[in-house]
């Protein structure tokens, strides 16, 4: 798929900003998850989140975004499909052979140390020093503090969680994680599922961030040797 084959399926236009693809990207993932009652078929769902793969591709490229992609190689966003033996993805998990589907990544242990190590690099993404799967794993233990976890597609990689906060409206979380050469990045979108506006991003990922650092604690304390008297 090329960046403006990605646009198209987002339906947004060559000239369209970084934030304009979040939003579309938003909107059509949650138009068509599986879990929402009358969505198309699971192969839209499926595309819409190749087309932002592609897209992330292009802005973390040398070149960076800008409108002219149809002028990006396409030969550097080449979405062909997975060989047939193991290997590591793109975004860093290890995609299934041919005869087998993907694990759960609730079966993916906890590092007994806790979370891995992390910064918060802008209002709405939060970076860690680790490979995809144990940051999805710890990201999915943090997000049963804020609410329910709707969805959850492990080849996205991606998942939604429901929020509910004092005098705020139910909020939707979405988290888009995206590998890297040097740990895996963890985006962050929140939007209200009401008729009024809900919090802002940067506070969902404040609490967010809050909760992963509480377990981060716990687990350190746990580890630590006990004296005689426990």
């Amino acid at each position: 798929m090329t960046p403006g084959e990605a646009l198209s399926v987002l339906g947004l236009g060559p000239d369209s900003t970084w934030d304009e693809v979040r939003r579309a990207y938003r909107t059509q993932i949650r138009l068509h998850h599986p879990d929402r009652a009358g969505s198309s078929t699971d192969a839209m769902a499926v595309r819409v989140i190749e087309a932002f793969g592609v897209l992330q591709q292009m802005r973390a490229s040398p070149t960076g975004w800008g409108p002219a992609v149809d002028s990006f190689p396409s030969g550097s966003t080449d979405s062909r499909p997975p060989s047939a033996t193991r290997h590591r993805s793109d975004h860093g998990y290890t995609e299934p052979g041919p005869n087998e589907s993907p694990g759960s990544p609730w079966a993916i242990p906890l590092a007994p140390q806790g979370p891995p190590p992390f910064e918060r690099i802008d209002g709405d993404t939060l970076r860690f020093d680790a490979p995809a799967d144990e940051t999805f794993r710890w990201l999915l233990e943090a997000a049963q503090d804020l609410g329910a976890i709707t969805y959850l597609d492990r080849s996205g990689p991606l998942f939604e969680v429901l929020c509910r906060f004092l005098d705020e409206p139910a909020t939707s979380l979405l988290v888009t994680l995206q590998g890297r050469s040097d740990g895996t990045d963890a985006m962050c979108a929140a939007e209200s599922i009401e008729a009024r506006p809900g919090p802002p991003t940067s506070a969902v990922v404040d609490v967010y961030e809050s909760v992963l650092r509480r377990l981060a604690r716990d687990s350190q304390h746990r580890s630590r040797p006990q004296g005689p008297n426990g």
